[in-house]
């Protein structure tokens, strides 16, 4: 069984600003551990679990982030076995769909403080896409609002959606009815 997990890093991660590569490598395994507790439930078994994360990776001019630097270094730590679970991390840089289409611009540093673009409309985009995958389960981890159309529309698409996970337990966002009602249930981390 194969599972397609899309992490919205900055917005699930437990060290808010990362200082070291240690930092990240803790975010990095709590998050897996998290994804890997989820599916537990319903495919003791296990699988595969392919996790895209995202963030704002790289620059205007095409130069990766400090973080995504780290995160590259890191994430081969977390691929391998995790219980029965075959994971293979990757960072979202393209859209699913067009994987050599590398995406310049989603870490913005041309103006003060540094700012995120095309992220959250690059998770929306690879939610739909993987909920088109047959054979695959979605799961979807974010507690950003801004996701939540784009979670309805995946879940109406496949009923494959395994899960939603988020830092707010089910029934705390102002959404929650609409996507209970459509069968989204949030785990909490």
């Amino acid at each position: 069984m194969i599972v397609y997990a899309l992490v919205d890093y900055d917005n699930i991660k437990i060290h808010r600003r990362e200082s070291t590569i240690a930092d990240v490598e803790s975010n990095l395994v709590y998050i897996v551990d998290a994804i890997v507790a989820a599916c537990k439930p319903s495919m003791p078994d296990g699988g595969e679990l392919r996790i895209r994360f995202y963030g704002g990776w790289i620059n205007e001019r095409g130069y990766y982030s400090q973080l995504a630097e780290w995160l590259l270094a890191s994430i081969r730590a977390i691929r391998g076995l995790h219980g029965a679970w075959r994971v293979m991390p990757d960072l979202a840089i393209a859209l699913a769909l067009l994987p050599n289409a590398t995406l310049l611009g989603s870490l913005r540093t041309s103006q003060p403080g540094l700012r995120q673009k095309m992220v959250d409309t690059m998770f929306a985009v690879d939610s739909i896409y993987f909920a088109n995958q047959s054979g695959g389960h979605l799961l979807l981890v974010s507690d950003d609002d801004d996701m939540v159309p784009s979670t309805l529309a995946a879940r109406k698409i496949s009923k494959n959606m395994l899960i939603a996970i988020r830092r707010r337990p089910n029934g705390a966002a102002i959404n929650d009815v609409i996507c209970n009602n459509h069968g989204i249930f949030y785990t909490h981390l």
